[in-house]
Formats: structure tokens, sequence, C-alpha cells
């Protein structure tokens, strides 16, 4: 164990280099696994959908925050939920349908030539990527989608180079329905898609560690941490500036009560209840003055009742 020794004037002091480095270690062993969450996942496989099972924080889908946020799959069923103002408990603000769900290496990574011929260092940078198709919750309208409305000018890209421009017009457990022309249309399975752009479709993507993968299942295991929701569709713009946190409609959160007014209310309750601390020492010489004065005119009142010999009254004391 090594130490360090300080000597200043008035300041003697001994700091065991190694016993700070354990320390160091030690929170991080704490805090690290903090951030990050378990992920089993299964590519979509012809006649089956991709199946996943976790749940990874997030902060934000496109243009709208998330506080506390969370997006939890359970096999195909896909939920992104957030802890309203006022509220404690998350809640579901959107549902949708898990489409592709894979693990590759960022594209930081792939990007660097130094990394070409070295796949460890690949494999440090693997994030957690999939599509989700989002079909419905209370937060559709703040992402610009309508609850049963359909849009055109999607576009499939399928995973043998084919790129499909038309309209999605229904999702099923491992397939799509794509309008490709008026009239013709073609069922395209999860495993054949390669990307999918439309305003319903959403991409996440989360930092992975500790990949393993079954042989016998091809499941894969990992862990991830925060994830990342993005529109497929105006990326750029949505994730621009800070994203807008919408009113909840839920019970407990009605009547719109801004932070702002419940500290107004509080500063006139602590107000009234110091008043009558305030006023006390200015009041009780002020009343004492004024039954000192009353009970002179009444005893003036009672001298001259005596000397024009008036009918008797009750003493001032008495009319107190």
């Amino acid at each position: 164990m090594q130490t360090m020794q300080i000597n200043k004037p008035g300041v003697h002091m001994r700091i065991k280099i190694k016993s700070l480095f354990v320390i160091s270690l030690a929170s991080q062993a704490i805090f690290l696994p903090a951030m990050a969450a378990q992920v089993m996942m299964k590519q979509a496989e012809n006649g089956k959908g991709a199946q996943a099972n976790t749940m990874l924080s997030t902060t934000r889908i496109g243009k709208v925050a998330l506080p506390s946020g969370s997006i939890k799959i359970r096999g195909q069923a896909v939920e992104i939920q957030a802890v309203p103002d006022w509220l404690f408990d998350r809640h579901t603000v959107l549902t949708g349908k898990l489409l592709k769900i894979d693990l590759k290496s960022s594209q930081a990574a792939q990007n660097d030539p130094n990394n070409a011929n070295d796949p460890n260092a690949l494999a440090s940078g693997q994030m957690v990527q999939g599509l989700v198709y989002i079909d419905g919750g209370d937060y559709l309208k703040d992402l610009g989608l309508s609850q049963l409305g359909t849009y055109r000018n999607d576009v499939l890209t399928t995973t043998d180079g084919q790129i499909l421009n038309g309209t999605i017009r229904g999702v099923s457990t491992d397939s799509l329905t794509f309008d490709t022309l008026p009239g013709k249309t073609r069922n395209v399975p999860f495993a054949q898609i390669a990307d999918l752009t439309s305003k319903r479709i959403y991409k996440f993507e989360a930092p992975a560690q500790q990949v393993r993968i079954d042989p016998d299942t091809g499941t894969i295991t990992c862990q991830a941490g925060t994830a990342t929701i993005m529109p497929s569709k105006g990326m750029m713009l949505a994730m621009k500036g800070q994203p807008i946190t919408p009113r909840s409609t839920l019970a407990g959160t009605e009547g719109g009560i801004k932070k702002g007014a419940i500290a107004g209310m509080i500063a006139v309750d602590v107000a009234q209840t110091l008043a009558p601390i305030i006023a006390m020492p200015i009041a009780i010489p002020l009343g004492e003055r004024q039954a000192k004065n009353t009970l002179t005119t009444y005893g003036q009142f009672d001298v001259l009742n005596a000397t024009l010999d008036l009918p008797p009254q009750p003493s001032a004391i008495a009319r107190f």
C-alpha cells in the first residue's frame, strides 16, 4: 500500500492511494450496473416476428419529453411509458409493435478506418437497434399522428435490395401489409425488412455490452444502457431543440394547476400564519389603550350622573 504525505503549515495529511483506488472501483461497480438493463432478443425469421424482453430507460421520443421514461418490450408488444406531472407512477403513453430488433456495431465504430480489421473494436461499439410501429396511446397527437390515420410516401427497403414506395396499411404478428400502387397490396414478412421509413415507424437504439449468443436458439442476451427513440421520418427536425412535455389527461392531473400557482398558495398560507405573530406586538398595546380610554369615559359619566342626580347607571366595570 502506497501513501502520499502532504506537509503544509498547520496541515498534516497522509492519503492512502490504494484505498482511494479501491473506493473508486467500488463506486463504479455500484453505479454502472444500475444504468444498464438486461436485453433478451431474437431476430425475425420467416413465419415468425422479432421477439424481445427488456425495459430500457429513455428521456424522449422525437420532440416529446418522457419524464422518468422507459421503453418496455414483452415479446412483440411495445409500451412507451412516462411519469406525468403530479403523479408518481409510470403510465403507458404510447403502444406499438416490434417489427425488427438486431445487434449492430455503432456507426462511429463502423466509420473508423482503424477498426476495419479489428472485430474486437467493432464489438466494443455494439448497439441494440430496433424498429417499432406506433399504433396507440395518449401521446399520438403530440407526435403528430392520428389514431387511425395512414400516411403516404412510406419507403420500405427489403433485405434483397428492393425499395418499395407506398403506404403501410396494417401490421400482423409476422408481416406488414404495404400498398405499392392503388389496388396493389403486398405482404412483407418482418424478416425481409431491412429498413422502413414512415411517420408511424420509430427507431430506437441503446449501447450494448456483455453480449452473449445462444448457438442453439439464436437468442441474444446483453446489457444495454439508455435508449434513444427517434422518428424514421423527419428525424433531424424532431430531435432538434428541447422536447415538450404534453399535458396529461390522467386522473389526478386534471385542472392544470401550475407549480407557480401552488407556490403562490403556499406563500399566502405562510403569510396568514405569520400575520398574527407580527400583529400581536402592535395590537396588544393599542387594545390596552382603548380599554383605558373607555373606562375613563364611563367613569366621567358616573360622576356627571351623581352630580346632576340622574337615575343610577351600571358602573363602568359592569358595562364590560
